[in-house]
């Protein structure tokens, strides 16, 4: 090369520099967020834990603000507890898709940021009674019924309905609209907000294949891959000794063969349904990539709350207090992130919306519960004090998880749970009325107590 030549090369990349259109600041942000995962259910999810796990954050210790669909979706458009935005059930009168104030929301925020906003799948339960389009969403595709095949959408205030073809099946239809999204949507230089609500892991009607109600459906490409799989057999499976439990726990009877049977069969059926989400996540994430946007998007996989497969002798529960119920998988890679990395602080579905706020410069228009998520995940210590609040209406039990702790209250019965999930992960042995820890369990009644009044700052 000559010198003259070798001079010249600089000014030229600094013209191209400068001839090049200007870096967005504001990143895109896709949040996929499945409906009754439990962690024991990641298995099914490798790509999912390779491109978005494995490229950015795994946080450990992540929990459901409320471990039940519409509160906890409530809690990710809001920032809020469900104390605070109002959604305590899935149904009326407490709860479902009507007890929320749709007006500040986070696609109403991000819209006003001059965000494009899409919702495709299911968002919140009691929507198919209203079958409006919420504010803030520019392109809507909601679920109005649910089947893994012939179901409704409300296709921007269109109905249409699909059928029983394996070109139907639910996953993959919403995969599809995702995709399509993308490719309008990047590159450009107004940022996109996309959330993908997919029905898997959750029961739907009966299946067609083996004739029995209640499991979920994989795609016809999914189907066997997790044959004779069964459901982890941990120390709290089918728990001998409850005796140190609630009076609904101590009611019930061990698990017979017959029930055991079934739940084997419906962990199967959940962990083939999660083989198209999995396909979905990674087709998402190649499919930004191709279009350049994969470094400036925040990709977010979570679900809406845990499940219970045996645990504490309960089958098809979740709105409950115990780690298989209340902690949920959490994977965020993209801006602000770094790569490859586990986290352990305690963090909460309350935490999203305040995370997403701060990468995108909106403005909420509620007080938010939550904070970001970027401090935990760029410094290993960060928030190692961090209390949370766990939430649970139905059975009145409300938790703090404090630490290597956790402790819980009815409010109504006055019973009481004191875990050291440290060194009791499984939660066999409750400590509470133990002389021992009567300083501890006095301090987390007194912090719980301040915790289900907290609004904004006072939740954190």
């Amino acid at each position: 090369m000559s010198r003259r030549l070798a001079r010249l090369l600089p000014l030229a990349a600094l013209a191209l520099l400068l001839l090049a259109p200007a870096a967005r600041a504001e990143p895109n942000v896709v949040v996929v967020m499945t409906d009754d995962q439990a962690l024991s259910q990641m298995r099914a999810l490798p790509k999912t834990r390779a491109l978005i796990g494995g490229a950015g954050v795994k946080f450990e210790r992540s929990y459901a603000a409320q471990p039940k669909c519409c509160p906890n979706r409530a809690t990710f458009l809001t920032g809020q507890y469900p104390h605070n935005h109002g959604v305590r059930d899935n149904e009326p009168p407490n709860g479902g898709y009507q007890a929320l104030d749709h007006s500040e929301t986070l696609p109403v925020w991000l819209d006003r940021a001059g965000y494009r906003t899409a919702f495709i799948g299911k968002y919140m339960n009691g929507y198919n009674r209203v079958r409006d389009i919420p504010p803030g969403w520019d392109e809507w595709a909601g679920l109005i019924n649910f089947g893994y095949y012939d179901f409704t959408l409300n296709d921007d205030g269109e109905n249409v309905q699909y059928g029983s073809a394996p070109s139907d099946y639910q996953t993959d239809v919403l995969a599809d609209r995702a995709a399509d999204f993308i490719d309008r949507s990047a590159p450009a230089e107004e940022p996109f907000f996309l959330w993908v609500a997919p029905q898997a892991p959750h029961v739907a009607g009966v299946r067609s294949d083996i004739g029995e109600p209640d499991n979920p459906q994989g795609a016809p490409r999914h189907q066997g891959d997790f044959k004779g799989a069964i459901a982890p057999r941990g120390p709290n499976y089918d728990e001998k000794d409850v005796s140190d439990k609630p009076r609904y726990i101590r009611r019930q009877k061990r698990l017979s063969r017959q029930q055991k049977t079934k739940i084997d069969r419906h962990f199967r059926s959940t962990l083939e349904s999660l083989g198209a989400v999995d396909d979905m996540v990674a087709r998402l994430r190649n499919r930004l990539h191709a279009r350049g946007e994969l470094a400036d998007t925040l990709f977010v996989f979570t679900s809406d709350n845990g499940y219970f497969f045996g645990n504490h002798r309960s089958f098809c529960c979740k709105d409950e207090i115990y780690e298989e119920a209340a902690r949920v998988p959490l994977l965020v890679r993209g801006p602000g992130m770094p790569g490859g990395v586990v986290r352990n602080q305690l963090v909460s579905s309350v935490d999203l919306a305040p995370t997403i706020l701060e990468l995108t410069g909106a403005t909420p228009g509620r007080v938010v519960d939550g904070r970001s998520l970027l401090v935990p995940a760029r410094r290993p210590g960060a928030g190692a004090g961090r209390e949370l609040l766990i939430e649970t209406f139905n059975d009145r039990f409300f938790a703090v998880r404090s630490g290597k702790w956790k402790y819980a209250r009815n409010q109504f019965t006055g019973e009481e749970q004191l875990f050291n999930v440290a060194n009791d992960p499984h939660e066999l042995r409750s400590l509470h009325g133990d002389r021992r820890y009567r300083d501890v369990e006095l301090r987390l009644r007194q912090r719980l107590a301040q915790l289900k009044a907290c609004a904004g700052a006072s939740c954190r």
